[in-house]
């Protein structure tokens, strides 16, 4: 069985995690191109090349996918996350779901996990009455998962900012929302 963690969005990531806890992870953006209404839309065939074949060649049978859902706040449409999120989401849903079922005699689970549902999950992270920081994902990630902790971070290798450390919050995040997906799922299936 895999579990799939999913942050949508352009900065976001795909992080898979095997029975053995081992962690893959694939780059949203990289799937990304300049077309669409924004100009910076998730491409599904590229998204689909990358991530979807390489779950289509695994052994594992089942794979339940746990991908943070868009939010509205509010009454109305009170908007609290980007248009890539809402994209990202509706396209990641489709190419996972059918993209699997019909290549192969796999079973896709796909959960849609408000935010703060996973979130509470982590008391390092969840505050009620504050904002989460994007560091605090990518600290707890690496306390959680220390042999990938060098995944949650990159050092910039060219431009100004050469030698600067960047945080891969999508990374962490994502790798957070599997293992939660594991924990709340894995007996489910």
């Amino acid at each position: 069985m895999l579990f799939v963690g999913i942050d949508p969005g352009k900065r976001g990531a795909v992080a898979v995690l095997d029975g053995d806890g081992f962690l893959t992870f694939f780059d949203i953006g990289d799937s990304y191109n300049d077309t669409g209404a924004s100009k910076s839309s998730l491409d599904p065939n590229l998204f689909f090349d990358t991530v979807v074949s390489w779950l289509w060649n695994r052994p594992e049978k089942t794979i339940i996918v746990g991908c943070e859902q868009p939010i509205f706040l509010g009454s109305r449409f009170t908007i609290h996350t980007t248009m890539s999120g809402f994209e990202s989401f509706g396209v990641l849903k489709t190419v996972l779901s059918e993209g699997i079922n019909k290549l192969r005699d796999k079973s896709v689970i796909f959960r849609g996990i408000p935010p703060k549902e996973w979130i509470k999950s982590y008391p390092a992270l969840y505050h009620p009455k504050q904002k989460r920081e994007k560091e605090e994902s990518v600290t707890e990630a690496k306390r959680l998962f220390p042999e990938f902790a060098d995944q949650f971070e990159r050092i910039v290798t060219k431009g100004s900012h050469k030698g600067n450390r960047i945080m891969m919050d999508g990374r962490a995040e994502a790798a957070l929302i599997a293992l939660y997906t594991k924990n709340i799922y894995a007996d489910r299936a």
